[in-house]
């Protein structure tokens, strides 16, 4: 928040920062008088400053309170998602939100963990998850990268602030504006997709998601994941062109 209101502070009362979460913009709005918008663009992803700040508990490179919260002034922490879910529904979540398919070892190795004492930090978690799937294959994805991102999901209803988000758009956007999103994985981006083939609503703009280039890459290696979907929000009420929702 600080840091766009320094980036935005150029453009003066043209550029206000609002603190609030996608499905509380038609509120925020409404308090500003805007019944309508022209455009919206959403960054799913995580900031850089959150990822290296081991007292958000995101990362698993440094020791961190077991906490992932994106908001740190409200909602459960990442331990009390633990603590409260039995067995069965944590590897629920690792499994859907995930995608692990170790999910059931990789829940009972978590739960042992906890009820040992042993799940004080995100290090202990990592070490919960290295025992149930073994360590890291050479070159490969880190073990515990699928469950810290499935629990950073659940902590802050992720999936369920997108479809607000999808929804808000529709409901929010003038004929004609546009609607562009970053997603970072295939759970987002399926979600993206699929709003996006609603002929009566959008037009999309890309058929195939637009990903990072080289020299973005170079710059910035996290981009490496990053799917860019946009769509135009159409009038309900014209002919459609059946072309629009073709498959590339």
């Amino acid at each position: 928040m600080r840091t766009a209101q320094s980036r935005l502070a150029q453009f003066g009362e043209r550029a206000q920062c609002v603190h609030a979460s996608f499905d509380q913009i038609p509120e925020r709005l409404a308090a500003l008088g805007i019944t309508q918008i022209d455009g919206i663009l959403a960054d799913l992803g995580l900031s850089s400053q959150q990822l290296s700040d081991a007292d958000r508990g995101m990362s698993f490179r440094s020791s961190g309170p077991l906490d992932m919260r994106m908001d740190p002034t409200r909602g459960e922490t990442a331990l009390e998602l633990i603590e409260r879910l039995s067995q069965d529904e944590l590897a629920n979540v690792i499994y859907e939100l995930g995608e692990e398919r170790r999910s059931r070892r990789v829940a009972r190795c978590i739960k042992q963990a906890f009820e040992a004492g042993e799940l004080k930090d995100t290090l202990e978690l990592r070490r919960a998850v290295v025992r149930a799937v073994g360590p890291r294959r050479l070159g490969g994805v880190d073990p515990a990268t699928r469950t810290f991102q499935a629990l950073r999901i659940a902590v802050n209803g992720e999936i369920d602030q997108l479809v607000s988000l999808l929804a808000v758009a529709k409901d929010l956007l003038a004929p004609g504006g546009i609607a562009a999103i970053i997603s970072f994985h295939s759970l987002e981006d399926r979600l993206v997709k699929r709003a996006f083939l609603d002929r009566s609503s959008w037009h999309r703009l890309n058929k195939k998601p637009v990903l990072a280039g080289e020299t973005e890459l170079a710059e910035n290696p996290r981009a490496r994941s990053a799917k860019l979907r946009a769509a135009m929000r159409v009038d309900a009420e014209a002919p459609s062109d059946p072309s629009w929702g073709e498959e590339a």
